[in-house]
């Protein structure tokens, strides 16, 4: 799901609740003309993101649990394991401690947060960015999120599950020997990858493969859209109920 639309559905949920209370309010003044002031959709102060990075000693697993941040993972050019936060003001940061050899993140403290989706930018929605050092291999990693976007590039590592209710899932130059991916509400992208197992399940969403090196597995839909092009692949199935399908071999 895209930031646009997610956004637009945040944003008519509130103005509907807005304009019932305006109303209530109008009767109950007897008409009189009401003004709220700082109650704008865009550029609200009070709705401003911080920004806060946590340097985290090395780890080699990742465990995210997220309610409502999106997650992304970046290699680090400079060898440093660092967390980068974005939050809204009237939050706390999200969690990132590194517990044994896995690093846990958590972003409990954001959950149900009523002004989020209204500051359009760069840096207008909660996320987390996992940073680690070029050339790094990540032993499991295992994302859940219910209003996140999951985002992953140059990653080696041993298990990959990531999860998503309502959020896109993307991947690139990807290796691993496990991928799960469940995603309810939202497309899945993967481009460039080497998985011995891959494993997709999309009830409302779209997936795409390019550029694809598969050992087995299989790609379940209910309703959406499968393309995929340059895929190499020894025993890949394909399950979809309402769903079109396009494979492209290499």
């Amino acid at each position: 799901m895209s930031k646009g639309r997610r956004n637009f559905l945040i944003v008519c949920g509130i103005v509907f609740v807005v304009g019932m209370f305006m109303a209530l309010a109008g009767v109950a003044l007897g008409g009189a003309k009401v003004v709220a002031e700082e109650t704008g959709f865009i550029g609200n102060k009070s709705m401003n993101m911080y920004i806060k990075t946590v340097k985290v000693k090395a780890f080699e697993n990742v465990n995210v649990v997220s309610n409502n941040s999106d997650v992304q993972f970046v290699e680090n050019n400079e060898n440093g394991y660092k967390v980068e936060c974005t939050y809204p003001k009237n939050k706390e940061a999200q969690s990132a401690i590194v517990s044994g050899k896995t690093l846990k993140i958590n972003d409990e403290n954001s959950e149900n947060d009523s002004n989020m989706g209204f500051t359009f930018g760069k840096h207008s929605w909660p996320k987390v960015t996992v940073y680690y050092p070029a050339g790094t291999t990540m032993g499991e990693i295992a994302v859940e999120g219910k209003v996140s976007d999951i985002e992953m590039g140059n990653m080696k590592a041993t298990d990959v599950s990531l999860r998503s209710n309502y959020g896109d899932i993307k991947g690139n130059e990807l290796t691993a020997d496990k991928l799960k991916i469940f995603d309810k509400s939202g497309d899945v992208k993967l481009s460039n990858i080497a998985i011995k197992k891959l494993n997709i399940t999309s009830k409302y969403g779209d997936v795409g493969l390019s550029n694809a090196v598969v050992g087995t597995g299989a790609i379940e839909l209910k309703c959406g859209d499968i393309k995929g092009t340059s895929i190499n692949s020894k025993g890949l199935a394909i399950k979809s109920k309402y769903a079109s399908a396009k494979i492209a071999g290499t």
